[in-house]
């Protein structure tokens, strides 16, 4: 009996080293990523929108995401380039960092109320949602630049970005409905710029 209390109190002390180690490795990591991602209000050069927020984003749909332009499936040069060279370890723990990166949860300036793209947003909120119930790999959209949604919305729209579900909810939105959805989500709180 003293084996199996002592292998359980163990194993749980070392697993939050573990986590730790690999959040510290992922701060470490992150590194190259924070001349635009820790930059508040930065811009892509063109087309011209803001780089995402991604500190607080949900660390699944990190790997996710940084597996894609490592594979050349998102259409962004520099994330491609900086994203090829990135074992899966190096990405899980980078995304592991970025879920609990120091930051400040905050709203995007925008000058839409966010009133409009509420009702829109319904359809969204089916799957990016706040909170516990959000799904692992589907991202947080809260606090996130409007320019950079716009631009996600429309690369689903062209093809741009792959995800049948995605193309399919966004296809047929007009350039005014996808920046009242862009609206709704930046005026919350959530995203923040990497500290």
């Amino acid at each position: 009996m003293k084996k199996i209390v002592f292998g359980l109190v163990l194993a749980a002390t070392v697993q939050p080293a573990s986590a730790a180690d690999a959040v510290a490795q992922g701060k470490h990591a992150f590194e190259t990523c924070r001349g635009c991602h820790s930059i508040a209000g930065y811009s892509n050069v063109y087309p011209t929108y803001h780089v995402p927020k991604v500190a607080g984003q949900r660390s699944q749909y990190i790997v996710e995401a940084l597996t894609a332009y490592r594979a050349g499936e998102r259409p962004h040069g520099t994330m491609k380039a900086n994203a090829n060279n990135l074992s899966d370890k190096t990405i899980e723990n980078i995304a592991q960092y970025l879920e609990q990166a120091p930051h400040r949860p905050s709203a995007a300036p925008t000058t839409d109320d966010g009133k409009a793209g509420e009702a829109a947003a319904q359809t969204c909120l089916a799957c990016h949602v706040e909170g516990e119930d959000g799904q692992a790999n589907v991202p947080r959209l809260a606090g996130q630049h409007p320019s950079y949604l716009v631009q996600a919305m429309q690369d689903y729209q062209s093809g741009r970005r792959k995800n049948a579900l995605m193309q399919s909810m966004v296809q047929n939105l007009s350039e005014a409905e996808l920046n009242q959805i862009a609206a709704y989500f930046a005026r919350q709180e959530g995203l923040g710029v990497v500290q």
